[in-house]
């Protein structure tokens, strides 16, 4: 199972992703709690623009090994499908969000990603604790300072809706 998982994670990572759909299918049937090889198959679908199976496989990762070390980056990769239109939106992903820069932020390096998995929380929060929201959003702009981000005008617009406008940059 694992020479055929880590077949699906060249050809995922040379973009040929049908082929890595192909061999992780091939790894899961030798051994079903290959959990990455379903994180492999939902990066294969999201590179296809196939979203919704995407968003299943990834699941289907953190849900059979949630403290995998790579699971904060499965969680990563569904809040970003949820946040592409059509995805539904982060709204009613505010656990999903929270563990997801729960379990980011205690790896070191912190993955290059957290800061737009703040951003995602932050959308998660708003209504819920706008307290939070804020602190969640104006940590992802100053770590975006500099960036061409386009969530960055995002993220001003909900600030500017919830009575407080970021001053930075």
């Amino acid at each position: 199972g694992n020479a055929h998982w880590l077949s699906a994670e060249i050809f995922v990572k040379s973009g040929d992703n049908v082929n890595a759909i192909l061999s992780a299918k091939k790894a899961l049937e030798m051994n079903p709690n290959r959990w990455e090889a379903y994180a492999t198959m939902g990066l294969a679908h999201k590179r296809m623009t196939q979203d919704q199976l995407a968003y299943k496989e990834f699941e289907r990762a953190v849900g059979g090994d949630p403290q995998n070390a790579k699971a904060a980056h499965w969680r990563y990769q569904m809040l970003d499908i949820l946040d592409h239109p059509g995805g539904g939106g982060v709204k009613g992903a505010l656990t999903l969000a929270k563990d997801c820069v729960k379990y980011a932020s205690a790896i070191e390096p912190k993955p290059p990603w957290l800061p737009k998995a703040r951003f995602f929380l932050g959308k998660a929060l708003r209504g819920v604790d706008d307290t939070a929201a804020k602190k969640e959003l104006v940590e992802y702009l100053n770590a975006t300072t500099g960036t061409s981000d386009p969530s960055r005008a995002d993220a001003k617009a909900e600030l500017a809706a919830m009575g407080a406008p970021y001053a930075g940059p």
